[in-house]
């Protein structure tokens, strides 16, 4: 479309005006922008991803699983798995919720779309390669991806030699492994990493380590570690006395350090305060006595005043009971001695007769009788 309308437009301009076109056509910017135009616009029908390559291992007669680290969107319309050779050979297509198995693949593949995995039961020899995985999506774009599958038999464990140059003061440590391909080799010294500097170096793709101008510090314990894919292996060789005469004399010393140097130290350090204490004590010995003394005299008096302000507390404690006690009793009562009194009516014919006076109470008619006197009888 955009191709046809230029050509429209360059018809139209004088072959002046052409030929100026032509000349600012050549400019690469202008190109840029021309080549931008004609294909804007356009379906993408065909955008391929550049192939990235993913490794797998896989034992001999065991199972695999292939998978790759890009998750299956729901955009996917359509997986494709392919292993290369003198030929493509396809293995499967998974097309709207079924998946179809091609050739010897069919019998012994399983194949899961969620996670877009692929597993091989029973590998063998022919299975060693390259897998290519394309992904379509429902705009019609593909994206491709690349797998390689490596055979290889059981990883065995790694053997240590050791070669020790006295005069150079050189050791040399090579990691040796029997069975297993892609190996990778690393060096632990005492169970770490080994030190960075210029007397350690490690040559064959890092299976020899070398280790210059040997010390009693270097007489330690070394490990290989071997990997690949499918197994990681450990190989150990400890450095001692009986390779080299520095570890002798650094493993006796060490011994010696370890086992004693603690003790001794301890020995001498409870000596030396054992002494301190005993010259303290001799030079103060007077003083000592004259405190503990102070102290057992202050002690008893701080005893007899506890003990007397114990019997004098109990006594005030009684005299308190007592008095309260005393407080506490009711008091006598005395009795007032009133005189007889007789309350009744005393008719006037008995005083009368007896010559006696009698005091009539006006109120309520309570009278008293005066004391009697003795009277002479009388004779008639």
């Amino acid at each position: 479309m955009w191709l046809g309308w230029l050509l429209r437009i360059a018809r139209s301009f004088p072959a002046k005006k052409v030929f100026l076109i032509n000349c600012g056509l050549c400019h690469p910017v202008l190109q840029q922008l021309l080549v931008y135009l004609l294909f804007w616009g356009m379906p993408n029908t065909a955008s391929s991803a550049r192939p990235q390559e993913t490794r797998f291992y896989a034992e001999l007669h065991k199972q695999v699983v292939l998978y790759t680290t890009d998750p299956i969107e729901d955009l996917v319309s359509e997986v494709v798995w392919k292993k290369h050779g003198d030929k493509y050979q396809t293995i499967l297509r998974h097309d709207a919720n079924k998946s179809d198995y091609f050739g010897g693949y069919r019998n012994r593949t399983s194949y899961y779309f969620k996670n877009n995995t692929l597993i091989l039961d029973a590998v063998m020899e022919e299975d060693e390669g390259t897998y290519e995985v394309s992904m379509v999506y429902k705009n019609h774009s593909v994206t491709s991806l690349t797998l390689h599958l490596s055979i290889s038999t059981p990883l065995s464990d790694p053997s240590v030699k050791m070669e020790i140059s006295k005069s150079q003061m050189k050791l040399v440590l090579k990691c040796e492994v029997g069975n297993g391909a892609d190996l990778s080799y690393h060096w632990l010294k005492s169970g770490q990493l080994l030190p960075q500097d210029e007397r350690h170096s490690l040559i064959e793709k890092n299976s020899t380590l070398q280790v210059n101008n040997l010390t009693s510090v270097d007489c330690v314990n070394y490990t290989c570690v071997a990997a690949n894919g499918l197994a990681r292996r450990e190989g150990h060789i400890q450095l001692s006395g009986s390779d080299i005469e520095t570890c002798s004399v650094s493993r006796a010393a060490s011994t010696l350090t370890v086992r004693d140097l603690l003790c001794i130290s301890t020995a001498v350090f409870c000596a030396s305060g054992l002494c301190v204490v005993i010259v303290c004590i001799n030079r103060h010995s007077q003083e000592i006595r004259l405190c503990l003394r102070g102290l057992c005299s202050n002690d008893r008096a701080i005893i007899s005043r506890r003990g007397q302000r114990t019997i004098e507390a109990d006594i005030t404690e009684n005299r308190v009971y007592e008095e309260i006690n005393e407080q506490v009793a009711p008091a006598a009562q005395e009795v007032a001695q009133l005189p007889y009194v007789y309350t009744d009516f005393i008719p006037n014919w008995y005083g009368a007769q007896s010559g006696q006076s009698v005091v009539e109470i006006e109120d309520f008619g309570y009278s008293t009788i005066n004391p009697l006197e003795p009277q002479s009888p009388h004779v008639s």
